[in-house]
Order: C-alpha cells, then structure tokens, then sequence
C-alpha cells in the first residue's frame, strides 16, 4: 500500500487549517467538561485580556495588510500555489479572529469596545473600537472576503492582483467599521474606491463597458461623498475635534443637525447608490 504524502503548498495549508479548527473544538470541550481546568482558565483569561486591551482589534486590522504586503513579494508565476495558500490561510485567520471578537463581545454593553490608540505621535483622537453594529459589519466582511478567495482560485491568470484588491478591500473595510474619528472614516471610506475602480476597470464583464463603469463609479461617488466632507468640515470648525467619543457628548441646534444629516444623507445615497441617486 503506498503512502501519499502532502506535497503542495494548499494541501498542507488546508490540513494546518483543519488541525486548528479540531484543536479549538477540543480546547471548547475542555472548558465545557472542566471548567476548573487552570489550562484552560488561564488560556480563556489570556484571549479576553486580548481582547480588552484592544490587541484583538488591532491585529484584525493589520492582517489583510500584511497579507498584502507578503503577497506582494511573490511572484505568480512561480508561486501560483504558495500565493493561494497563504491568501486562503490569512483570509481565513481573519476570519476566525473576528469570531473570536464576537464571542467575547458584551452584548450588554452599550459602549465601544475592545479600544486602542494609534501611538502617541499621532494624536490620541485616533481611536478604533466596535459597537454592537459594527462589529456585526466586521465579521460579514471577513467572511466574504474568504468567499471571495475561495471564488478567485479558479482563476489562472490575475489571481495575485484581484487577492492584493481584495486584501486592500478588507483592510479599509475593517477600518471603516472599527475607526472612531470622522475624519480618518471619511478617509478610509473613499480610499476603497481605488481598489474597487482597477477590479471593476480590468476585471469587467467588456472592455468598453469595464472602463466607462469603473470610471463612472470613482468620479459619480468621489463627487457625492464632497457633501459628507463638508459636513465633517463644519463638525470641527464647530467643535474643535473629530472624534466620535468626544462628539457624542456635544449638542447641536436642530437647524444644525438639520443641515449635518441632509449633507451626510445624500452623500451616503450616492454611496449606496439610493434610488433615484444613482446611475
């Protein structure tokens, strides 16, 4: 009887995928069977300090963009099966790191959490943090990004720029749901334009049809999304700041809340693109 070893780069990726997801049902089992097991205590302790330090956070966020940049370096031609693997991999770390965020979420809570600041030489406005909704957001864009991998793989040409899009893609998602800043929202929101304007440009059903859609796309939404920033314009000229946690304990007039929903309203239909603001 022959042996058959694992001998490409997807095949031990899937089985390193599959030991983890047994080792997690076993390390569940343990905690349910003895939960005054100290192992698992300590390891339970450990993932929540994780998550309330914000470390949790923060690394879902970077990942895709260090997949990004790993992926960046290798070469399709040569390394086709190594780029599907780590892709899958990544996507699929990610994935499971957002579950974990969930699992340790308090639903009770109706504050942000899981927190963190970028460093001290930027400014302590700079926070990142999930609420109820947003952390929901996070969870559905790590899975369809895993999902969109897992469609992409069947592909033998261009499979490496349409992964670096859709890393890129997760990365400024992430960063739209858990930012806590107006200002660096607006900023990651339209960033996604560029990926999304090169996957709909090259990648579109007709040559004509790709470049007038993608073209169409990035200047309509560039366009709409003014009204918003001019919206965030007026928030800091009237407050000084544009952190979230500071302006939710500022009042504004009724004729200035007014003003600041219908400019961010119609900025967002663009976006979505809301009938009969769309093309």
């Amino acid at each position: 009887m022959q042996i058959k070893f694992l001998h490409t780069p997807m095949e031990i990726i899937f089985t390193i995928l599959c030991g983890l997801f047994l080792l997690a049902v076993f390390l569940g089992w343990l905690v349910l069977q003895i939960p005054y097991l100290e192992l698992a205590s300590s390891f339970v302790s450990f993932m929540y300090d994780y998550y309330v330090s914000g470390y949790l956070l923060s690394d879902i966020i970077l990942l895709p963009l260090v997949a990004f940049g790993v992926l960046l370096n290798l070469s399709e031609s040569k390394h086709l099966k190594w780029i599907q693997a780590v892709s899958l991999f990544m996507a699929g770390y990610v994935f499971l790191l957002t579950l974990t965020l969930l699992v340790f979420f308090d639903k009770l809570s109706s504050g942000f959490q899981a927190t963190f600041f970028l460093p001290a030489y930027f400014s302590d406005s700079y926070c990142f943090g999930v609420d109820g909704i947003s952390i929901l957001l996070i969870v559905l864009v790590a899975f369809m990004t895993l999902l969109c991998i897992f469609a992409a793989l069947r592909r033998k040409s261009g499979f490496k720029s349409i992964i670096l899009c859709l890393f890129l893609i997760e990365f400024l998602c992430i960063a739209v749901f858990s930012v806590l800043d107006i200002l660096l929202f607006y900023m990651f929101f339209e960033s996604v334009l560029m990926p999304m304007f090169i996957m709909i440009g090259v990648w579109g059903s007709t040559r004509s049809g790709r470049i007038r859609a993608a073209y169409l796309f990035f200047l309509y939404t560039l366009a709409g999304s003014i009204l918003f920033l001019i919206a965030i314009m007026v928030i800091y000229l009237e407050t000084g700041t544009t952190n979230l946690l500071v302006l939710l304990n500022i009042d504004f007039s009724e004729k200035k809340q007014l003003f600041l929903w219908l400019f961010a309203f119609f900025g967002f239909a663009v976006k979505i693109p809301m009938f009969p603001i769309h093309i």
